[in-house]
């Protein structure tokens, strides 16, 4: 089996409510969806970032493997993706992923089984979800300084906890993280404090400034939130040593999927003791093989797992869930920001999370369709032949 054909889709995607963060605001985001078609008629479809850095990658990594059999990157040991990958560029890794992503689905429907098969094992059907709530309330076109002025007054705080509530309510989540803007150690502890008052002791919240704050100020900050049970501290400072001294200081694991996503920085975060929980997706990891041994790297340390949201759409949601189903224990929830979507590019639109949990798509390879249509409305570029 060979590859015989590529498409690849730069698609826009706009948000139904603006997401804030440390990295400011989002109204929309970019995804290369991929196509990947075989003489012999199997399609496999994957999906990752579309920015301007790496969309051109994507061409140039699929285009490479034009007439290579796809099934020769789908093994959990594959050197390919192991060595040539893990090693390269943030940017290549994420772009690989979405190409071998493909080569999965392909593989998948080739053995006539779901991924997860494929990866280790079928071990669950359903998988818990994590809301990773936007900093503050917003529609998608609210002004900059509307926002701005929101986080100048401590009694919006009830704002942020009652969209929080609205999302549990609705879809059920039994875990949350908050996305902090990380200007103000003092409101992300009332924000935190009014989550844990207005969700109860049982709920598990997490806190995530995205490496905003300095090292005296996360290790302060997170030294008051102790006394909150918080699930844990999410990348609250940014380098190696920031994260093992604010790990040293407290009782709450610390986590990250920022400072930890090459094989090289997890066996230094091992050595020195960075960090409690590991964030893992298809992308930064440079594809579902190196997540996979990701995995297994981190489970053989003593580190935990739990799979970083990417802004996935329905591709890389079906195949995340793959992933999931595959890893025989599973400690923690899987992070969505579906709330915030208002299409997709799969057939039924997106995945709808009920009573805290999806189910694992049923079928062969990731389960999923394209909805051609759909794509075809968000496409702002397209790359490759024709189908």
């Amino acid at each position: 089996m060979r590859i015989e054909r590529i498409r690849l889709s730069r698609v826009r995607v706009p948000l139904r409510y603006a997401y804030l963060s440390s990295r400011g605001i989002r109204r929309h985001y970019l995804k290369t969806v991929v196509q990947l078609i075989t003489d012999t008629g199997l399609v496999g479809l994957g999906e990752t970032d579309g920015s301007d850095t790496v969309f051109p990658r994507v061409c140039d990594i699929a285009a490479s493997l034009l007439g290579e059999d796809p099934l020769s990157l789908c093994k959990v040991d594959c050197a390919v993706s192991a060595t040539e990958h893990s090693s390269k560029p943030v940017e290549d890794r994420i772009a690989f992923g979405g190409v071998e992503m493909a080569c999965w689905d392909i593989a998948g429907k080739h053995h006539d089984k779901p991924v997860c098969h494929l990866l280790g094992g079928h071990h669950r059907s359903q998988v818990e979800m994590v809301c990773e709530l936007s900093a503050g309330p917003f529609p998608s076109n609210a002004k900059a300084e509307t926002i701005d002025s929101f986080f100048e007054d401590t009694k919006n705080i009830d704002q942020v906890a009652e969209a929080a509530e609205t999302e549990v309510r609705r879809a059920g989540y039994r875990a949350l993280k908050l996305k902090s803007i990380g200007r103000d150690p003092d409101w992300d502890f009332r924000a935190m404090s009014a989550l844990r008052e207005s969700l109860g002791q049982e709920f598990h919240l997490r806190h995530d400034p995205n490496a905003a704050y300095a090292q005296d100020d996360a290790l302060n900050l997170c030294r008051r939130m102790d006394a909150l049970g918080l699930q844990w501290f999410e990348d609250p400072t940014s380098t190696m040593s920031g994260m093992r001294r604010v790990k040293a200081g407290v009782l709450t694991p610390v986590a990250t999927n920022m400072c930890v996503i090459d094989f090289e920085q997890l066996e230094q975060a091992i050595g020195i003791d960075a960090v409690d929980v590991i964030g893992i997706d298809a992308f930064h990891w440079g594809g579902l093989s190196n997540a996979r041994n990701a995995i297994a790297g981190c489970e053989a340390n003593g580190l935990k797992v739990f799979f970083h949201c990417f802004f996935d759409l329905g591709i890389t949601t079906a195949a995340m869930l793959q992933l999931a189903a595959s890893v025989r224990e599973l400690p923690h929830g899987m992070d969505t920001c579906l709330y915030l979507q208002d299409s997709d590019v799969v057939t039924g639109g997106a995945f709808e999370v009920s009573d805290g949990f999806l189910q694992l798509p049923a079928g062969v390879g990731f389960g999923v369709t394209l909805d051609e249509q759909a794509v075809a409305s968000l496409t702002i570029e397209l790359f490759g032949e024709s189908l």
